[in-house]
Order: C-alpha cells, then sequence, then structure tokens
C-alpha cells in the first residue's frame, strides 16, 4: 500500500498543516517540522509519528534527518512510520533509544521486509553487547 501523505504528530491534524508539511519536507526544510513537533509536545502528545513517504522525496534521506532534527528538539518517543525497508534501516541506525515501528501491515511480505530490521536494531543495541 502506498502512502502519499507525510505526518509528524499523533492523532488527527488539520489538513493546512499537513499541506505546509509536505513542502516543507519536499524542500527539504526541518524548521517547520520541529517548530510542530514541539508544539505537539507542549499540547500533551505522548508519541510523534513521523512519516516521510511522499511521492518525488528521497524518503530514506528525509526520514533520516527528520529523526536526527526532532531528537534535538524533543524527547518523545517517535514513532516511524514507513514501510520502506532502507528509509527504516536508516532511520533506525541512528535513533537515539527505543523506537516505535508504525510499518507492519501484517502482510508476508511487508513481515519479511521490516521485522528484520527491528530484530538487527534490537540485537545491535542490547546493554553490555559489542
Amino acid at each position: 500500500m502506498w502512502r502519499s501523505t507525510a505526518s509528524l504528530w499523533w492523532g488527527a491534524h488539520q489538513s493546512y498543516r499537513q499541506k505546509r508539511l509536505q513542502q516543507a519536507l519536499r524542500d527539504g526544510d526541518s524548521a517547520y517540522p520541529c517548530t510542530q513537533a514541539v508544539a505537539q509536545a507542549e499540547a500533551g502528545a505522548q508519541v510523534l509519528d513521523v512519516n516521510a513517504g511522499l511521492p518525488g522525496i528521497d524518503e530514506a534521506a528525509t526520514l533520516e534527518q527528520l529523526v536526527k532534527d526532532l531528537q534535538s528538539v524533543t524527547d518523545l518517543p517517535l514513532q516511524l512510520d514507513s514501510s520502506n525497508p532502507e528509509a527504516l534501516s536508516r532511520a533506525l541506525r541512528i535513533y537515539n533509544g527505543k523506537p516505535i515501528v508504525n510499518s507492519v501491515n501484517g502482510e508476508t511480505e511487508t513481515l519479511e521486509k521490516i521485522l528484520p530490521l527491528c530484530k538487527v536494531r534490537r540485537r545491535r543495541r542490547r546493554p553490555g553487547a559489542g
């Protein structure tokens, strides 16, 4: 299933913000998503859903940069929302803490691509593991 929307927050969001967020991601501008993340945190959000799946952008590079930038402005956990294995792999590699992966739809093909990324990350991050 192809998702053509980008999201940054947990719960419902207004369409004008959605369009503005999409344009910011297309422009490579992380200031707006970071501002929205801080606003959502101040409004009581407990998790930020991060999705960079838009047509015409490099989802892997965009998601990786978003994770870096968002983690510099908020301590909220990020829910990485992508069915792109490369994008998830890059985001998981640089994520500080325990991410939530929201990318598995139950289809065998998706499970075979996404779950191993989570397993590798867990193995790599285990305390005391080298």
